[in-house]
């Protein structure tokens, strides 16, 4: 594995005017919040305050509506009421993981730890909010959450990748997964991914360009290269013919190495990875805390 240190990532994030300040995200929009609460005025408290907290919220009253606007829209967290008419808070936030796996979601509730607040924490609930809400500690709990290592995994391997993805998310890492370039644009477009691991065969198939789109895109992101495994050694009583690599190919090795903050063998397991990953955390917060 070798690693690129000659300069130093760009902030993703900037300086906290206030303790709850949110740092702003990378890229013109701020983090987006889907509040669902069937109480017009929690909801709208709710919009009030963390909008001057810098995020952008959207407000839904049911949860058929927020699943309707998960569908189409990139949002980074949910807060969702536990009781509500039809769909109820608990059986939203279940739809909500099948919807999007990997999408904290906090439970609000005015009683107390009850069996659909439990039910919810099983289904993977980040948080149980008690009304009235604390809105210190509900920022903090916002920013803790989103503020999570974001990972976008970039490989057409299935089975490699769900095994690497599983590891991620058990580092407490947000992961998403695209199987070619062209998803990845689209992911890249319309989320902020602090590492980006990527199959570097892909680049060796789409040249430069593939490059040249991501840093585009995600100019602050860690890259992570993943080279595809080495043919087999020949039979020892035949004879190896090694063609030279072109100019081109040379140039785009170079390039990938440049770009690279660490660049790993297809063999290495994802533990291996999540040590890159680790690093990649403890420079994220040594460079938060320095602002």
């Amino acid at each position: 594995m070798t690693e690129n240190r000659r300069g130093r990532r760009p902030n993703r994030r900037g300086k906290q005017s206030e303790r709850s300040q949110p740092q702003p995200r990378a890229g013109p929009l701020p983090f987006r919040l889907l509040v669902v609460d069937d109480d017009p005025n929690l909801g709208e408290s709710l919009r009030d305050v963390l909008t001057d907290k810098g995020y952008e919220v959207v407000v839904v009253m049911q949860g058929a509506v927020a699943l309707d606007r998960l569908a189409r829209e990139h949002f980074d967290m949910a807060l969702v009421d536990i009781r509500m008419p039809g769909l109820d808070g608990a059986a939203t936030a279940k739809l909500i993981h099948t919807l999007k796996p990997g999408l904290p979601v906090a439970m609000i509730t005015g009683y107390e730890l009850d069996d659909l607040a439990r039910e919810a924490l099983r289904e993977g609930a980040v948080a149980i909010l008690s009304k009235p809400l604390d809105i210190d500690r509900t920022v903090d709990l916002i920013e803790h959450t989103i503020k999570r290592p974001t990972v976008l995994v970039i490989d057409p391997d299935r089975l490699d990748v769900e095994e690497l993805r599983q590891a991620l998310e058990s580092a407490d890492c947000l992961t998403t997964v695209a199987p070619d370039l062209s998803q990845a644009r689209e992911v890249l477009g319309r989320a902020a991914y602090d590492c980006i691991i990527l199959n570097a065969a892909l680049v060796r198939r789409h040249g430069p360009d593939a490059l040249v789109d991501i840093a585009r895109l995600q100019p602050g992101a860690y890259l992570v290269f993943v080279r595809p495994a080495a043919p087999a050694e020949p039979a020892a009583d035949s004879k190896r013919s090694e063609t030279p690599p072109t100019a081109e190919q040379r140039t785009l090795e170079a390039q990938v190495r440049h770009a690279a903050f660490a660049v790993l063998d297809r063999s290495a397991s994802p533990q291996d990875v999540l040590r890159v990953v680790q690093r990649i955390k403890e420079l994220i917060k040594e460079k938060s805390d320095d602002q």
